[in-house]
C-alpha cells in the first residue's frame, strides 16, 4: 500500500478542518442552549448589570493566576501549572 503524507488532525498549526470542527461544536451548542432555556430578556444585559458581570468575570478569569502565583512561585520565575 502506498503510505501518503497526510496531517493527522490537530496538530498544530490548525487548518480549515479543525477550525470548521470547532465552529460547528459551537453553533451545535448555541442551538442546544437556545433549546433548553428558550427565550431571554437582552434588557438584562444593559448598565449596571453588564460591569457587575463583566467584573465578575474578569476576578474569575485573574483568581486562578493570582492563586497559583501566590502559593506556587517564588516570584522569581514563571510558574507553570502541572496536570496529573
Amino acid at each position: 500500500m502506498k503510505e501518503t503524507n497526510r496531517r493527522q488532525m490537530w496538530q498544530t498549526p490548525w487548518g480549515y478542518p479543525e477550525g470548521i470542527v470547532t465552529v460547528i461544536g459551537i453553533v451545535i451548542v448555541g442551538f442546544m442552549l437556545q433549546i433548553t432555556i428558550g427565550s431571554f430578556n437582552f434588557y438584562l444585559l444593559a448598565a449596571p448589570v453588564n460591569m457587575i458581570l463583566g467584573g465578575v468575570l474578569i476576578g474569575l478569569c485573574y483568581s486562578p493566576y493570582s492563586y497559583a502565583k501566590l502559593h506556587f512561585s517564588d516570584g522569581s520565575q514563571v510558574f507553570r501549572f502541572r496536570y496529573a
